[in-house]
C-alpha cells in the first residue's frame, strides 16, 4: 500500500492518521514519556547541555546562512523551523538547569510554584512540546515545498530581488 498522492509525495492526510495511530499504540506500550529526561550525574547532564548548546549555535547558523542567502520558497520555512528550535533549545537549557535545583519535596505539595526553579520548569515543560513540534512541522512544509519544487523541475529558489 502505498502512500502516495497525486505528485508522489506523502498524502499529508494519510501520513497524520498513521502518525495518530503509531501515537495511540506507543502511549498504550510505553509505560511514561517525560518533557525533560533525567540523566545520569554529572558527566550525562554535562554532555547533554553541550550538546544542546551545539544545536542551539548550528541552528542560529543555519538561520543566519539562510537569511543572507536570498533563498525563499522552502528555505524560508527550513529557516524559520531552525530560529523555532534555536528557541527550544534554549528553553530546554533552562528547563534542564531549572530541574537539577528541584527536590522532591519541591515537586509534591502546595509550595510547587513558590520557587523561581519550579516556574522555569514548569513553564519549560509546558513550552517545550510546542516549539519542538513547531519546529518540525515547519521543517517538513519547508522539505515538502523543496521535494514538490524539485519535482516540477526547479532548482534553489531564489527571492525576487526588489
Amino acid at each position: 500500500m502505498a502512500l502516495t498522492g497525486r505528485n508522489g509525495l506523502p498524502s499529508l492526510r494519510r501520513l497524520l492518521i498513521r502518525v495518530f495511530f503509531q501515537i495511540i499504540i506507543f502511549s498504550i506500550i510505553l509505560p511514561s514519556a517525560f518533557a525533560v529526561q533525567v540523566h545520569k550525574q554529572p558527566e550525562g547532564m554535562v554532555a547533554h547541555l553541550i550538546a544542546h548548546i551545539f544545536f542551539l549555535f548550528s541552528m542560529v547558523v543555519l538561520f543566519i546562512r539562510i537569511r543572507t542567502s536570498g533563498y525563499g520558497g522552502g528555505w524560508r520555512d527550513i529557516g524559520i523551523s531552525a530560529m523555532i528550535f534555536a528557541l527550544w533549545n534554549v528553553d530546554t537549557i533552562f528547563t534542564h538547569i531549572a530541574g537539577e535545583y528541584l527536590t522532591s519535596e519541591t515537586l509534591s505539595g502546595d509550595e510547587f510554584i513558590e520557587t523561581l526553579p519550579a516556574k522555569v520548569y514548569y513553564v519549560g515543560c509546558l513550552l517545550d512540546h510546542v516549539l519542538a513540534v513547531s519546529g518540525m512541522l515547519f521543517f517538513l512544509s519547508g522539505v515538502r515545498a523543496l521535494a514538490q519544487g524539485a519535482a516540477r523541475g526547479d532548482t534553489l529558489e531564489r527571492r525576487a530581488s526588489n
